[in-house]
């Protein structure tokens, strides 16, 4: 092989591994960005459940989750009060969040004052550029 044929080979590698750390660092970012925009939904989501903000936890969900949680928009008072009153005294709290591609996993932790823990895996994706809580593996 000649010797400028070599050099095009390393030049082509080169720009190759440069594109791809390019590429990686910047998913890396991307990932990282997801993992905190989705910390911050899963702490506002678990504030509102503290306080029966049912406004707020009805903007926060989305897909199975908005589906199987109907009783926010049907009777959102009383479903608020519920809300307050089950959740007194629970400590919850966001144990590990994990990239999946498109979606974001995030484990919570609830500690009841009368019983066991309870973990609970939240999944989250971006609906319409915003992250919402999708559905929930118990």
């Amino acid at each position: 092989m000649k010797k400028s044929s070599c050099l095009k080979l390393l030049r082509g590698l080169y720009g190759g591994f440069l594109v791809a750390s390019l590429f990686l660092g910047c998913y890396s970012a991307q990932a990282e960005t997801g993992q905190a925009a989705a910390v911050q939904v899963m702490n506002n989501y678990l504030e509102s459940l503290a306080n029966g903000d049912t406004q707020q936890l009805s903007g926060l969900i989305d897909g199975a989750m908005k589906k199987r949680n109907r009783q926010l928009s049907l009777d959102p008072d009383y479903y608020g009060g519920f809300l307050r009153s089950h959740y007194s005294g629970v400590m919850m709290s966001v144990e590990s969040v994990r990239d999946k591609g498109e979606l974001v996993e995030a484990e919570v932790r609830f500690d009841y004052p009368t019983s066991k823990s309870t973990t609970i895996i939240f999944v989250l994706s971006q609906v319409e550029g915003e992250w919402k809580i999708t559905d929930e593996i118990f």
